[in-house]
């Protein structure tokens, strides 16, 4: 029922087509931050992702691997529908805003289930995470440079401490001879030399006295864990602002939508 007159209500179509094409502007910033997202956690996380690989856990490996690459096929949609608003609000297309409003629709729905799920196994992905890191710890030989490529980069040593080193007694045994043949005296905490300060060759062998404070003593699984949750926040928080947006986008284009229809097809604009 309508009692404004025309020119009162061509201001508020236009005031509301307006807005719809500001919102679907940020919202295609917002589709760029998640793609961006995606490429950062490849590029950073991609080499520690390998850890889940290791024991009888490769639905998480799956899971965490194919992460950044869900994040970036989810921002490349959010970017093109977006662009797709912009395109139908301009144009005053209804067919377009149809479509539009019917995508967005779904992807807040995606949104909550994603949310919704990363709350219910954010536990158990992190334990997850610990007893792969302990498995890839016992076959450190089969798979060193990986692990030693996080105590390097992330300046920890072991899984919870440097101590942890000592359950893999085969990798015990050969840094004892290698010590011997270095002539090197032996301690019951060698640890990889990637956990040292400053990484140089058997520096890792002798970890008593004074030359303990040459290692890194803490565990990698929580500074991992504290890496993954600190890019999960970010992510978390660019999903509730595209949440929002996404929110607010379906309703003016419910609103664009009937005004083009009342007004044959058209929206007035005013100067």
């Amino acid at each position: 029922m309508r009692n404004k007159t025309g020119r009162e209500m061509g201001c508020c179509e236009n005031s509301a087509k307006r807005c719809l094409i500001v919102l679907n502007s940020l919202s295609l910033l917002a589709g760029l931050v998640f793609i961006a997202g995606g490429i950062v956690i490849t590029v950073n996380l991609g080499s520690y992702l390998k850890y889940l690989a290791v024991g009888n856990i490769k639905v998480a490996a799956d899971f965490l691997n194919s992460a950044p690459l869900i994040f970036i096929g989810f921002g490349a949609v959010i970017f093109i529908i977006s662009l797709c608003g912009c395109c139908g609000a301009y144009t005053e297309k209804v067919w377009l805003l149809k479509v539009y409003k019917v995508s967005l629709v779904i992807i807040l729905l995606v949104l909550v289930v994603i949310a919704v799920l990363a709350f219910c196994f954010k536990s158990s992905l992190r334990m997850a995470l610990h007893v792969a890191m302990l498995n890839f710890l016992h076959t450190h030989h089969k798979s060193s440079k990986v692990f030693n490529l996080v105590q390097t980069q992330l300046q920890c040593c072991g899984v919870d401490t440097y101590m942890d080193w000592q359950s893999n007694l085969q990798w015990t045994q050969a840094a004892h001879e290698r010590a011997d043949a270095a002539g090197i005296e032996r301690h019951t905490h060698p640890v990889p030399d990637s956990c040292c300060v400053n990484p140089t060759p058997n520096c890792g062998l002798s970890t008593f006295g004074d030359n303990i404070k040459n290692i890194h003593l803490n565990g990698c699984a929580k500074t991992l864990w504290q890496s993954f949750s600190t890019r999960g926040d970010m992510v978390g928080m660019s999903g509730l602002v595209v949440g929002g947006l996404l929110l607010i986008s379906i309703v003016f284009s419910c609103c664009v939508i009937n005004f083009i229809r009342e007004n044959g097809g058209r929206v007035t604009s005013y100067a």
